[in-house]
């Protein structure tokens, strides 16, 4: 299926709405991080590690969709810059799972738990090495 381009050609006006609105709806753009929610126009401005994770992959994969979308690798770049700054424990180098708005972290986090653990985080190191690397 991944390889199908008629798939592919049908479900592209789908991925760059849903890119489009978590653009729009899921921004803080004072941080250039990733809300963890926009529900029935209320948004939850905690910043959660996988979202985080996810946003830099995904507004990545959607610029390479739609190249004149500039703003969606700044925004990638953006929130690599926030994972840097306030998402990786500078300690451990684990992903710390919960900012707060004003970006603090409540102290003694567990770095790793039932829920928690280095998937998301990891899958996107790994697939922006494999994307960047072969970017022209």
């Amino acid at each position: 299926m991944l390889d199908d381009k008629a798939y592919y050609e049908e479900m592209l006006p789908v991925i760059e709405c849903l890119a489009d609105g978590a653009y729009k709806n899921g921004i803080d753009a004072q941080n250039q991080a990733m809300n963890d929610e926009f529900e029935r126009g209320v948004v939850n401005a905690k910043k959660v590690w996988w979202a985080q994770a996810e946003a830099v992959t995904g507004f990545y994969n959607a610029y390479q969709n739609q190249p004149q979308r500039t703003e969606y690798l700044k925004i990638a770049e953006g929130v690599w810059n926030y994972i840097q700054k306030y998402v990786i424990d500078k300690k451990t180098g684990e992903w710390i799972e919960d900012i707060s708005p004003d970006n603090t972290t409540k102290p003694n986090q567990a770095l790793a738990h039932a829920w928690k653990c280095p998937y998301h985080n990891g899958r996107m190191c790994i697939e922006m090495v494999q994307r960047l690397s072969t970017a022209s």
